[in-house]
This record gives C-alpha cells, sequence and structure tokens, in this order.
C-alpha cells in the first residue's frame, strides 16, 4: 500500500496577509498603550500642578490676613524702580517673548510675612528654583552689604517645568487685537493700563497687551507663538494663580490649570 506523506500535514508557518494582520494588532495596541500612559502622565502632572496651585492660594491667604489688604499691584525695589506683577507682555512684544515674572514678584512681595515663608516650605523642591528676574529690561534690585545687587528670585514652575503664572486684578480681562477663529480683529482697548508709580502720568512701560491670541496661527510670525495670557477675570477680584498646561500655551485654556477657574472676556470667551 502506498502511503500518501503529503495527506493531513499540519502547515508550518504562516501566511503574509497572517503576519501582516498580527503586526496591525500589535501597532494598534502600542498606539492605545502611547495614549494611555501619555494620559496617565499628564492626569499626575495636572494633580502635581494642582497642589502646587493651592500652596501658592495659601501663602496668598496669609499674606492678605496679615497685611489686612490685598497684594499691591507692582513691587518696588531698592533702586526704586516700579516692576507691575502683571501677566501678559509688553505692547508690540513677538509671540514668543517670554512671560512677565508675575508669581516670582508676588512672592517677593509676600517673603514680609513670616507665614508665607513657611507655607512655601511644603512646595516640592524639584518645583522651585531661583534666578534673577526683572520687567522693562530693569533688573529687580536690592541692597546686600551696601551694593545694589540683582535679587535672586524665587521661581516656582509647574509639573511642565513652566513658571506658574499669577493674575492680579489691575491686570485681568483681555486687551489687543485677537484671532476670532477666522482673522486677527480689534474693535478693543489694544492695551491695559496702570499708573504704577503714581507719579500722575502713564509711560509706555505701564501698558501691557493681554490677548489669548494676538496672531493668525497659520502665519504666526514666530516658530513657537503662543498667547500672552488666558485673559482671565480674576473670581471676587482676588488674585489667581493658573499653568499654561501641557502645550506651554495660556491662550489655549482648554488645558490650563486651575484650582479657582476665572472667567473670560465675553469677545473671546468661546474662542480658542
Amino acid at each position: 500500500m502506498r502511503t500518501h506523506i503529503g495527506a493531513g500535514r499540519v502547515r508550518g508557518g504562516f501566511s503574509l496577509i497572517e503576519i501582516m494582520a498580527v503586526l496591525a494588532i500589535i501597532a494598534i495596541l502600542t498606539s492605545i498603550a502611547v495614549v494611555v500612559a501619555g494620559r496617565v502622565t499628564n492626569s499626575g502632572r495636572i494633580q502635581a500642578t494642582q497642589d502646587i496651585i493651592r500652596i501658592l492660594d495659601t501663602a496668598l491667604d496669609s499674606y492678605v490676613a496679615s497685611r489686612e489688604a490685598s497684594v499691591p499691584p507692582a513691587y518696588k525695589d531698592d533702586a526704586d524702580v516700579f516692576h507691575p506683577l502683571w501677566d501678559g507682555r509688553a505692547v508690540g512684544s513677538a509671540a514668543d517673548a517670554a512671560a512677565e515674572p508675575s508669581v516670582q514678584l508676588f512672592l517677593l512681595i509676600a517673603a514680609e510675612v513670616p507665614e508665607v515663608e513657611t507655607t512655601l516650605q511644603g512646595l516640592d523642591a524639584k518645583f522651585v528654583s531661583r534666578a534673577t528676574i526683572g520687567t522693562n529690561g530693569n533688573f529687580v534690585r536690592k541692597y546686600v552689604n551696601g551694593t545694589l545687587t540683582n535679587v535672586n528670585a524665587l521661581v516656582v514652575k509647574d509639573a511642565w517645568n513652566r513658571p506658574i503664572r499669577f493674575v492680579h486684578p489691575i491686570w485681568q480681562g483681555g486687551a489687543g487685537d485677537y484671532w476670532n477663529g477666522t482673522s486677527v480683529t480689534g474693535g478693543r482697548p489694544q492695551f491695559l493700563e496702570y499708573d504704577v508709580n503714581g507719579n500722575g502720568s502713564i509711560s509706555a512701560q505701564e501698558r501691557i497687551r493681554r490677548s489669548y491670541r494676538p496672531f493668525d496661527p497659520a502665519n504666526p510670525g514666530v516658530a513657537n507663538p503662543v498667547g500672552d495670557a488666558d485673559e482671565g477675570i480674576c473670581p471676587g477680584n482676588r488674585p489667581y494663580f493658573y499653568s499654561a498646561g501641557p502645550d506651554g500655551d495660556p491662550g489655549t485654556r482648554s488645558d490650563n490649570v486651575y484650582t479657582k477657574k476665572p472667567e473670560f472676556p465675553p469677545e473671546t470667551r468661546n474662542l480658542e
């Protein structure tokens, strides 16, 4: 009797289609894992940033309770230079200019209250550093051993390693042209202004732009544009802190991190 060796033999390999199907499944699972991991990471960073902001909120409460007064709108250094606590940019600034050091200036003012120093000790050291700061091209300066010296100010950053932002009621709301979804439009004040030094007149250095998106996203004019600020209005006329979130852009308000979310001006409330 002749035996047919090939009859009933088990196939010893995969077809090209089967291999491609397996690779496709692996790719899909990998992409899902990456998305989930990213969400978990961002969730942890959001929580860490909210914890930082809560500590700063407590420091603010301690300052107000001790002084029985609100935070002044500017810090006066030992060189008699006023540094506004604004969250925005100088009028005419490019859309990639650095944010003003509003939190650092607030902390210089608040450090006069011992309870604030105690509160700030609750900050994780990895979110705290020191750096020289300035506004309008002027460094903040103090006398050290009789010599005017640039201040090495406390810098508090969020979990994405960017400075937390501080909004003072004097500098709240929006100002300047903004992107309305179709074009850059005007129709509102081009700047916020305040007589910081109280000399009865307002200079160009006492005016800021505070637009959530002062440029055409398709043609911003710079490589890495971000908005000036969130345009937030202080809840109950109380200052607030916030983070620009994962993208580092305060103008994309949907991913900003708040503990007390502000209202926004009606003209840009529903825009990003």
